[in-house]
């Protein structure tokens, strides 16, 4: 089965994760709630679908990919809907966050019962991907979904990137 995934938000990473993970047959949801046209433009350009939070929360991820100031409030934000999704989706922040803010953001999603993960996302990944997309050439994103959230991992194999 296909995972569903979401992306928030959708600004030139997210995007560029989002389209990658559409064009591999992923089911990407995004929140466009208050976002300008400029944005919802790229997520359409991305072809990833507008969601509530209470869809989202009912993904199997949930991938944070925006400034890293958002990152700890964007987690509040959905601690209500994933406490009340039976889904349970893994909450992956993928944003360049210290220590302590990612502890917060742990500690904010702990008690809703999703899984957190810290990731990360080198921008060079983003860039060549725009490269090789505009060459015709796009690599499948793999996510896994393991029973220890401390052996999680959401890189693609990396050999392949200088």
């Amino acid at each position: 089965m296909t995972p569903v995934v979401a992306v928030i938000a959708p600004g030139a990473m997210g995007a560029a994760v989002g389209k990658r993970l559409v064009d591999s047959g992923v089911t990407v949801l995004t929140s466009l709630d208050g976002r300008s046209e400029d944005t919802c433009a790229r997520a359409k350009a991305a072809g990833m679908t507008a969601a509530k939070d209470d869809d989202i929360a009912r993904a199997d991820f949930i991938l944070s990919i925006l400034p890293p100031g958002d990152a700890l409030s964007l987690a509040q934000r959905f601690v209500p809907a994933l406490t009340a999704s039976n889904a349970k989706p893994v909450y992956v922040d993928c944003n360049a966050i210290n220590p302590k803010t990612v502890d917060r953001v742990a500690a904010a999603i702990a008690p809703t019962g999703s899984s957190f993960v810290d990731a990360g996302i080198i921008e060079r990944v983003a860039q060549r991907f725009r490269r090789e997309r505009d060459r015709g050439f796009l690599r499948q994103l793999t996510l896994s979904r393991m029973s220890n959230a401390a052996d999680r991992s959401l890189c693609p194999r990396h050999s392949h990137f200088p």
